[in-house]
């Protein structure tokens, strides 16, 4: 992978800022969502107003995920709203992006080949298919593991695309509603 640092013209320390307040935005949703899934089987042991809430997180995360319990972690004897290879994802993601926070290296991400990411999924992909076909005995532990691999690959395909979000120069320009052009 190519590292280069593109100019917007900016002061560094103004430039580095920004990506530091993007890249952090980016850690603290990736664990508030990581978060609300591990939250549901200690919200279920609690009173009755709990419990309504792990059984709202739990409709969240329905249309994302097939939250098959056979195939998911447990936690305080219940599971998680999430499957193992969802976890898996949820997680990398979020490992990968506090990985690239803490190496320095969140200015310095650019876009990685789209091989990468069709590793990834060949890897998840190929893990689900061969355990369809009875080729290969998938546990939770496999599952989790391939998720957590497409996980970090796509932290790196988003810090990659907030970096170039980010390099674009900020118009400080304001116009009055006046000049503004009508179409």
């Amino acid at each position: 992978m190519q590292i280069k640092i593109h100019s917007t013209g900016k002061h560094p320390s103004e430039k580095g800022l920004r990506y530091k307040i993007a890249s952090v935005t980016i850690l603290f949703f990736s664990m508030v969502w990581c978060g609300l899934f591990l939250s549901v089987p200690f919200l279920l042991k609690g009173n009755l107003t709990l419990q309504k809430i792990a059984a709202l997180i739990r409709f969240f995360f329905t249309p994302i995920c097939h939250q098959m319990e056979s195939r998911s972690f447990h936690l305080a004897g219940h599971a998680l709203p999430v499957c193992a290879r969802c976890t898996g994802i949820y997680s990398g993601f979020m490992i990968g992006i506090l990985t690239i926070i803490l190496a320095g290296r969140f200015w310095k991400v650019r876009h990685p080949t789209r091989s990468f990411l069709f590793f990834g999924l060949a890897i998840s992909g190929l893990e689900a298919i061969l355990s369809f076909l009875n080729v290969f005995s998938s546990t939770l532990l496999t599952r989790s593991i391939t998720g957590a691999v497409l996980g970090i690959i796509i932290a790196f395909f988003v810090m990659a695309a907030l970096n170039q979000i980010v390099d674009r120069p900020i118009n400080h320009e304001v116009k009055v509603w006046k000049e503004l052009p009508v179409n």
